[in-house]
């Protein structure tokens, strides 16, 4: 069955890599895809959705793709085998959640997307992990090619998603909450408070922060291979 695998802000499919290679190597066959640059989650979802091959399938989705993966889902709930959320949010934003994005979406149109992108950068990761070369140049190349114009659509799809906390608690297919425990763009007691009300199994990965699919794709993937075969 089909595994889709959603990135963040940020990033490109690329940051999957080093769990897809993991979940491959157990016969799981992974689909990546770059997400548009559209201004709704919902839109966004439904793009995706049209160029999946039919039948079921499973999602997990980082941070903002983890938003597009609670759109999908409730777009197309006989679809989906399950929904894993890696380091992401169920609910909307605040006033001031959504002040700050307007004022990066300005910035982001005056030319200061990659000043903006760095500075994200600077709070992505566990500080075991700040200073590694790989995760470094990886970053690098994920933000040169994720581009301004799809952060700035990225940040009004994210101002405008609405609160999903009602629907994925009655969603009755599995549903994994996998956390970082060093995350502080996405606390990690936030993150674990909502995945309980919602009824969702959860897992925390320690030395990692909110960029947890590279900083330690093992550690994930297996996470998602017990969630997955059992």
């Amino acid at each position: 069955m089909q595994l889709l695998l959603l990135h963040g802000v940020n990033n490109t499919p690329n940051a999957w890599l080093g769990v897809r290679n993991v979940l491959e190597a157990h016969g799981h066959e992974c689909t990546t895809v770059f997400l548009p640059a559209l201004n709704s989650v919902d839109d966004i979802a439904a793009q995706i959705l049209q160029g999946l091959t039919p039948g079921q399938f499973w999602v997990v989705g980082h941070s903002f793709g983890g938003m597009v993966a609670l759109a999908l889902a409730q777009m197309a709930p006989e679809r989906l085998a399950g929904v894993a959320l890696v380091n992401s949010s169920v609910t909307a934003d605040t006033e001031m959640a959504r002040s700050a994005r307007a004022e990066r979406v300005i910035k982001a149109e005056s030319g200061q997307y990659l000043e903006l992108a760095n500075a994200a950068s600077a709070r992505a990761y566990h500080p075991a992990n700040q200073g590694r070369p790989d995760l470094l140049e990886a970053r690098e190349a994920d933000i040169a090619a994720y581009g301004s114009e799809r952060f700035i659509a990225h940040q009004k799809a994210m101002a405008s998603r609405p609160d999903r906390s009602a629907f994925l608690k009655d969603f009755s297919a599995p549903k994994l909450a996998v956390i970082a425990e060093g995350d502080v763009v996405i606390p990690c007691e936030s993150q674990a408070s909502v995945a309980l009300e919602c009824g969702m199994s959860i897992v925390k990965v320690p030395l990692a922060g909110h960029m947890l699919p590279m900083e330690q794709p093992d550690a994930l993937a297996e996470a998602l291979l017990a969630w997955l075969e059992n």
